[in-house]
């Protein structure tokens, strides 16, 4: 009988101790995750805890776009939403009477698509300057992390 007890203490103690590999290994794993996914995000910054800023001097720089000026951006995501902030000048030459519908295109590094939503401004006089104040929710999940963005006006609309 004691020579059973012992085998069975002896199966227990291996299940133990590959029960701890296993473990080990899991841990081991989803901490290298957790790096590679804060490396991923090279432009970005956390500004609070639940607020994150994009800091890429490229998607931040003026941007001209079908005679609009595009300035002071700023790209932010906040609890699931991201957001663009940003200045845009009339410079077309004459003032709009109606809004303006454009997309906005984000793109990473390599300049491939990351994904795009919609965007609207008000009627804008020449020479005159407005807010852009434009959000997306759902599948976000590298708009924060883009590289530059490109605005084209919707002509559809």
């Amino acid at each position: 009988m004691k020579l059973e007890k012992k085998k069975v203490f002896f199966i227990i103690a291996i299940l133990l101790v590959l029960a701890i590999i296993i473990a080990g290994v899991i841990i081991i794993k989803n901490n290298s995750q957790n790096r590679g996914e804060e490396s991923n995000e090279a432009f970005v910054k956390q500004i609070e805890d639940n607020i994150k800023q994009n800091v890429s001097k490229t998607l931040n720089q003026t941007k001209e776009f079908e005679g609009f000026k595009v300035s002071n951006i700023k790209l932010t995501e906040k609890d699931g939403e991201v957001i663009l902030l940003a200045d845009i000048t009339n410079n077309t030459g004459k003032d709009t009477t109606k809004y303006t519908y454009f997309n906005i295109t984000f793109f990473d590094e390599q300049n491939k698509e990351i994904g795009s939503f919609p965007g609207v401004i008000d009627k804008v006089k020449q020479n005159e300057t407005t807010a852009l104040n434009s959000s997306v929710k759902g599948d976000i999940a590298n708009y924060i992390n883009s590289y530059d963005f490109k605005l084209t006006v919707d002509k559809t609309r």
